[in-house]
């Protein structure tokens, strides 16, 4: 083969690719794997709760956190008025064993959320009606 037909094999474009993605559908080993990490996750829950009210209704969970085997965390699902909140923060181990203790400490981190919110909402409502006052104000100076 000579150099030039070398050079113009070389520079011929290649065919074209085609990627194909074989989608399956789920094997028996591997709905068996999902159903063993799901009881695993279950397994890892210390404890659990919902209190429903109407309105409001928290449901919460405490497990230990994956990373850090000595930190347990809350995690709490608010439904405040119909608008979903979460709220997670850290738990001491010796409080995990008083059912009391837990649920004093979950009370606690949720009426500081809750006391949060509700102050941040009555800070913007009394904002927009002061700029509301200012706006009807001006009108009336005209």
């Amino acid at each position: 083969m000579r150099m030039s037909e070398q050079l113009e094999e070389f520079m011929r474009p290649a065919p074209p690719v085609t990627h194909i993605h074989e989608h399956r559908a789920p094997t028996d080993e591997s709905m068996r794997l999902v159903r063993e990490m799901e009881e695993k996750v279950r397994g890892e829950i210390l404890s659990a709760g919902t209190i429903k009210n109407t309105k409001l209704d928290i449901q919460w969970a405490t497990v230990r956190n994956p990373k850090d085997f000595w930190v347990i965390q809350c995690h709490c699902r608010l439904m405040v008025n119909g608008e979903e909140m979460h709220l997670h923060f850290p738990v001491e181990e010796q409080i995990c064993g008083d059912k009391l203790k837990l649920v004093r400490e979950i009370h606690h981190n949720i009426t500081t959320k809750i006391a949060e919110l509700i102050t941040i909402q009555l800070f913007q409502e009394s904002t927009d009606m002061q700029y509301i006052a200012q706006k009807m104000s001006e009108r009336t100076m005209i």
